[in-house]
């Protein structure tokens, strides 16, 4: 009978891979990893009945044997599995018997998987473990390095699509301003003043890595450089509110246009005249209104020229909002509504 100086509870968590031979070579104990591996190992059956010594070759399967291979190296074979056991057979004290101590001989981390085990079911000393914390390092850095490719493809097709649709606007507001101009530098002015606009939006955008911008921070940004021209007056007010990526290029510009237009014709033609913005924010919609005071009474609603109508376009298919100019008598109040983004 075999007494071993530890508990088997011991000897399992230690060595979860081995096997106890008495001295028939007779099973009499079996590690729960290879149990869990090799199923329906059965103690009282013959070690030599499931295995087979692959490395050294030609051994008997007798005690004598095994003695002469003692604490060597040795590549165990299992009958029915796929899988060998690199390990070393140990001769128990007193000579009663066996303990032979393995490991799965792996090549690659899927092997863990098509053997039913986990990594808990190694013992910690287990060099193997050191080659799966590797394997699982490399998988995870090959994971983040697949997934940073995938990203940079991603913002090089992103950076590709806005390039495109930047010059597709620009040259649209080429041609409208071409229409729109009486001689070269007030054409280079206009357009020049547009062109500006959407690079203040693009700016704003990079600042946040483009994600949402705050509506408030872009309408000072726009318009902050008509007031410090004669000082004209701008107020600004309204709960915290942002807006969508692809909605602050058209704002920004239907803003450039609006301050044009207060600069040329209302409001801010006058040095006491000003400009008040304010908004609130619904389920659905950023609800804005611009309030013109202090610029030329209004006798007749004008003809809206190309900045107007550039307005309208940008809020109506651009923003996919809605638009009302009312040309009151003491100046311009124009409500603007757009969707609302979901951070708002």
């Amino acid at each position: 009978m075999i007494e071993p100086h530890i508990s088997f509870g011991d000897l399992d968590a230690a060595l979860p891979f081995h096997v106890i031979l008495d001295d028939d070579l007779k099973i009499a104990s079996v590690g729960p990893a290879l149990a869990k591996m090799i199923s329906g190992i059965q103690v009282g059956e013959s070690f030599f009945d499931r295995f087979t010594i692959a490395r050294p070759h030609d051994e008997a399967s007798s005690s004598e044997a095994i003695g002469k291979i003692d604490g060597r190296l040795v590549l165990v074979q299992p009958n029915d599995h796929p899988v060998q056991l690199r390990g070393a057979f140990h001769r128990l004290e007193g000579g009663n018997g066996f303990l032979f101590t393995s490991s799965p001989l792996m090549n690659k981390a899927e092997d863990i998987e098509r053997l039913g085990l986990l990594i808990n079911d190694f013992a910690a000393h287990d060099p193997i473990t050191d080659f799966l914390f590797a394997i699982r390092a490399r998988d995870v850095t090959l994971d983040e390095l697949r997934g940073s490719i995938k990203r940079q493809r991603l913002l090089t097709q992103e950076l590709d699509h806005r390039v495109k649709n930047t010059l597709s606007a620009i040259l649209a507001l080429v041609s409208l301003t071409k229409g729109d101009v009486d001689h070269v530098e007030q054409f280079t002015d206009q357009l020049e003043g547009r062109v500006h606009a959407m690079a203040m939006a693009h700016e704003l955008l990079a600042t946040t890595g483009w994600k949402k911008v705050n509506l408030s921070t872009l309408i000072l940004t726009v318009l902050g450089g008509f007031t410090q021209r004669d000082v004209r007056i701008l107020e600004v007010e309204g709960p915290n509110a942002t807006i969508d990526t692809h909605q602050a290029g058209p704002l920004s510009m239907a803003m450039h246009e609006m301050g044009m237009n207060a600069l040329k014709y209302g409001a801010w033609s006058k040095k006491s005249g000003s400009v008040s913005i304010g908004w609130t924010v619904d389920d659905d919609m950023i609800r804005m209104q611009w309030t013109e005071t202090g610029g030329p009474p209004i006798a007749t609603e004008p003809k809206q020229g190309v900045g107007l109508g550039l307005v309208n376009g940008f809020v109506n298919y651009e923003l996919r909002g809605e638009i009302e100019l009312d040309f009151q008598q003491d100046g311009l109040v124009t409500r603007i509504s757009i969707p609302r983004s979901t951070d708002c």
